[in-house]
């Protein structure tokens, strides 16, 4: 009998540690992607209206990370500007902190396309944000800034046909 109740504190006991290591950290993910109409600059650039939405499911973060975003067009996949108003990052939007279950947005302008590349006209691109992102940085842990309950859901998805 005393064994049987042994075992049966152990397995309440690590499933336990097992929640509550869980649930001890963020785990931010892309939960949006929306975009406005596109400002051409010439037929192989343009800066296209873009929200991308986030969400901490779980525990707070107090911690600063960044966004990226990449876009997947004709010339391959490459990390772009996503400028957010009074941000001092013209390439990442950064934010500090993101408590339980909170939600936040980055709205800003993505631009798309190379300069004296193909035309973007009617071209179907495929745009990819990525919170807690170490684009662009080195010597970084494999988690980048947050460590999180679940490092890969960290990006979201959307095509998109430009006019």
């Amino acid at each position: 009998m005393y064994k049987k109740l042994a075992a049966i504190a152990i397995v309440l006991l690590y499933g336990a540690v097992l929640a509550i290591s869980a649930d001890a950290l963020p785990d931010l993910r892309v939960t949006g992607i929306a975009t406005g109409a596109p400002s051409f600059i010439n037929p192989s650039e343009a800066n296209l209206p873009l929200t991308v939405t986030i969400t901490n499911s779980g525990d707070a973060t107090s911690t600063r990370f960044k966004l990226s975003v990449d876009v997947i067009d004709s010339s391959g996949r490459f990390v772009k500007p996503f400028t957010v108003p009074a941000s001092p990052d013209r390439w990442y939007p950064w934010k500090t902190g993101l408590a339980r279950g909170a939600t936040y947005s980055f709205r800003g302008t993505l631009y798309v396309g190379i300069p004296g590349g193909p035309s973007l006209h009617e071209q179907r691109i495929t745009i990819i944000p990525r919170v807690d992102s170490c684009s662009g940085d080195e010597f970084m842990p494999d988690y980048c800034r947050v460590q999180e309950s679940n490092e890969g859901n960290n990006e979201m998805q959307r095509s998109i046909t430009l006019p």
